[in-house]
Formats: C-alpha cells, sequence, structure tokens
C-alpha cells in the first residue's frame, strides 16, 4: 500500500509536458500535409450519415501496434458483449513506425480506422485533428464527475485546452530501466553495477567472456528517444521539457554532455555490436533472453516476459533476472519516465453517431474493463482508470522481485517520456544515429536540434 501512495505521490508531482513517438526525421516534411488534409475531414465529418438498419451490424476497426492474441482475444470478448458489432483488428505488430505510416495514410485519405491508438505528446498533436473528443460520452456514461474516476496525473496528458478529452487512458508506464541476467553476473564475479563507471568496467570483463553488455534495440527511434531522455534527466532533471518550451536551449551544456554520455555507450562498447542495426523486437530481447547479452534496455512493459504462462518458466530454467534505473555516472542520480502509457481514441469521421457511440463504448472497453484480462498475459502496474482489478500472476521467482524495484523505482521519476516537439524531436534523432555512427559531434548535433527549434 505504501509504494502504491508514493507511486501516486511522485507521479503527482510531474511536470505536465508530455510527448511520445513519431515518425522519423525522414517523414516530418509530411507532418504540414497531415495537418493541411485533417482540416478537411475535421469538416467532413461534421456530415452526419443515415443510420444503419436495425438488423444491420456496425463495423468498428481498431488500429494499433501490439500483440495479436490479446487483440483477437478483446474482439472476441467485446462482440460477445455486443452482438450487433463487427471489430475487425488492424494490427502491425510490434513495428510501431510502420502503424505511424500506415495511420497517416488511411487519415489523409479518409479511410481511417474507428478506433485508434495514441501517445500523449507528439503522436497526439500529429493526429489530433482527427479525433473525437469524448467529454459528452464520458458525462452521459459516468456522470457529472467523470473526471475523478481517473488517475489527476494523467488529465493534462489526454485533455487537451478547447478541445477536450481526447481518449480512454489506459495505463501508466516507467521508461528508463535496465534489466539484469543476475546468472551471468554471479557465474562471473560480477556485482550489479550502480554507475555509469562501475556498469563499463563490468562491460569490459564480460566482453572478454564473450558475452555482449547491454542489448540495445538503437534501430528504434522510441528506444533511442527512451534512452536519450533518460540521460537528459539524469544531467540536468527536467531540463528538456523547458527547452521544448523553450526555456533553455539544446546547446547549453548539460544537454550536450548528455549527448556526449550517448555517444560513450558506444565508443565504450556498452551496447552490443551493431546496436544500430537491431530492434527492440525481437533482436536485443532474443539475445538478451537467450544468455547472449548481460542486460536489455527496455521500459516497464517488458515485465509482460514474466507474466507469459508459456514462455516464463522456461526463462527461470537458467537465469535469474532483477531490473533496476539505468545507471548514471558518478554525481549524478538515476533517472526515470513516467507517464500514461497510451489512449484509445475515436476517429471524428467514423460516421453517424451510432456508429461512434458504440467506437467509444470499444474504446473504454479496451482501456479500462478489458484490463483485467489484459494484465493476465501483459504486464500493467497501475491503470489510469481507478478501481480495476489486475490479474497478474508471475511465473516464477524472478518476477515479484522485480515488480517490488520497478515500483521503488518511481521514486527517481523526474518527468515523463515523450518529447512534443515533431519537429525538434525529428532532428533529435537523426542527430543520435549520426553521433552514434561517430558522423557527428556531440556539439554540432545539439546545434543542429536548436536550429530547427530556432526556426518555428
Amino acid at each position: 500500500m505504501r509504494k502504491g501512495m508514493v507511486l501516486l505521490m511522485v507521479m503527482a508531482m510531474l511536470v505536465t509536458s508530455v510527448g511520445c513517438g513519431s515518425p522519423d526525421a525522414g517523414q516530418a516534411a509530411e507532418d504540414t500535409a497531415l495537418k493541411e488534409s485533417s482540416a478537411g475531414a475535421a469538416e467532413s465529418s461534421e456530415v452526419k450519415t443515415e443510420e444503419p438498419a436495425s438488423d444491420e451490424k456496425i463495423t468498428i476497426t481498431y488500429m494499433e501496434w501490439g500483440d495479436e492474441k490479446v487483440l483477437s482475444d478483446a474482439e472476441k470478448r467485446f462482440e460477445e458483449l455486443y452482438p450487433n458489432v463487427d471489430i475487425v483488428i488492424d494490427n502491425c505488430g510490434h513495428v510501431y513506425d510502420d502503424y505511424v505510416n500506415k495511420l497517416k495514410v488511411t487519415m489523409a485519405a479518409g479511410e481511417g480506422p474507428e478506433v485508434f491508438k495514441l501517445q500523449p505528446g507528439a503522436l497526439l498533436e500529429q493526429f489530433k485533428d482527427y479525433v473525437e473528443p469524448l467529454d459528452s460520452y464520458l458525462e452521459k456514461d459516468l456522470g457529472d464527475n467523470w473526471r475523478d474516476q481517473f488517475e489527476e496525473v494523467i488529465w493534462p496528458q489526454i485533455e487537451t485546452e478547447g478541445i477536450g478529452w481526447l481518449g480512454a487512458p489506459t495505463y501508466l508506464s516507467v521508461a528508463g530501466s535496465l534489466y539484469i541476467n543476475q546468472t551471468l553476473l554471479d557465474e562471473n564475479g560480477l556485482e550489479i553495477p550502480t554507475t555509469y563507471e562501475e556498469l563499463a568496467e563490468c562491460s569490459k570483463v564480460l566482453r572478454q567472456k564473450g558475452i555482449m553488455p547491454i542489448a540495445m534495440g538503437a534501430k528504434d527511434d522510441w528506444a533511442n528517444q527512451d534512452f536519450i531522455v533518460t540521460l537528459f534527466n539524469q544531467f540536468a532533471p527536467g531540463k528538456v521539457y523547458e527547452v521544448e518550451r523553450g526555456n533553455g536551449k539544446w546547446t547549453d551544456p548539460e544537454m550536450v554532455e548528455a549527448l556526449k554520455q550517448w555517444q560513450k555507450y558506444f565508443t565504450d562498447e556498452i551496447f552490443v555490436d551493431g546496436a544500430l542495426g537491431l530492434s527492440i523486437y525481437n533482436d536485443a530481447l532474443d539475445m538478451f533472453e537467450a544468455g547472449n547479452a548481460a542486460f536489455l534496455f527496455n521500459g516497464h512493459w517488458n515485465m509482460g516476459e514474466y507474466v507469459n504462462a508459456e514462455k516464463s518458466p522456461k526463462f527461470e530454467e537458467d537465469y535469474q533476472w532483477a531490473v533496476m534505473p539505468l545507471p548514471a555516472p558518478q554525481g549524478k542520480e538515476p533517472a526515470v519516465q513516467v507517464a500514461l502509457s497510451d489512449m484509445i481514441c475515436v476517429n471524428k469521421g467514423a460516421g453517424d453517431e451510432k456508429t461512434k457511440e458504440m467506437a467509444y463504448k470499444f474504446a473504454m472497453f479496451f482501456a479500462s474493463e478489458y484490463m483485467t484480462e489484459f494484465s493476465k498475459t501483459e504486464y500493467v502496474m497501475q491503470t489510469a482508470r481507478k478501481g480495476i482489478e489486475l490479474s497478474t500472476a508471475f511465473y516464477g521467482e524472478s518476477g515479484p522481485k522485480m515488480e517490488e524495484s520497478l515500483k521503488d523505482m518511481v521514486q527517481y521519476s523526474r518527468g515523463v517520456r515523450e518529447l512534443t516537439n515533431v519537429e525538434t524531436k525529428a532532428e533529435l534523432l537523426t542527430v543520435l544515429q549520426e553521433i552514434a555512427m561517430g558522423a557527428l559531434s556531440p556539439e554540432d548535433g545539439a546545434a543542429r536540434v536548436q536550429a530547427v527549434a530556432d526556426e518555428q
């Protein structure tokens, strides 16, 4: 109970600026066209179409990036509750960039799904003109005090001034954690590193033993964003959010130092070889779970591996696992980021009011009631809606210990996970790749991001 209270108290102090995944820098130029086309979609959505006949099924397409079994089960359960509804799942798997690109194209063409998943911040900003505000539906469904049914910390992340409440919030996420193969460390006489310097020494020993250090999917923009935001918050807690607001510069010394630290993970050979060509799912994850790497950088959602009835028992046949915040350099404090993970949104152009209302019901079902079932196979630390019963069951000894560690990590929360500015974020992600390849200095990279900020 105490740790649950600590979680809420720390999160209540978070800054309200949030962000999220976005397409890579090469796609940034498309955002202007997207906003222009969305204006037309918003206007056309006001036109009501004919309601379907009473015996006609309502089709609701739900698009996201996720686990196929989870989505299929949600489809089945909702259709059992509403036999007159046909749920069509359009799943892009774990390929986030494919999802963003597909959503962009279908929305611009007026062929977008009735329901879709967004993250608060830049992704929401990118698609918000397509999103139906849910205030009136929530009031009708939950009463005048409907906001009180959701954790207050998520309100500013999902509600936009002058527009409204833009989705059904799912659960809270923690980013900036490092998963550990405890057995590999023990077998090689190594302690869990608590600072960057200790991590660097540990990595040297592991490499001498033929074991890779951190399995990192640096091909993934979302993973790189999680990593650099963690570093920014290690060197100057909360400053990156102020810089995004214009209260500081990307070229400020602390920001440059964080970019230098990113570079060191490559030059000090702490990341696995070829990290720039690996994705978290499933390149880095497979390497870590097979015992070929001692660490994995990933968020709290990786705990789903330890509530999986098929996979989890096999993990602990050979290894014991642990989790901790990414170690900070000496003299610096660890940092993690806590925020609303996702929101399930209704397309403003979904059709007639009957279809929109059913789309709302599916969004709320998936984000609220279904979380009980969802938590059986996917780890949920805390739901955004109050009073949702979770059904998490770990297989083996490591899971419960890791859950306690994750809850303890919340004390190191320095802000939210996502960056908000689409343009500067896209440039930052490109800069990170070039710094990692040795083609750009951290100082020049910071100057490039600042130049983009100055043009806005």
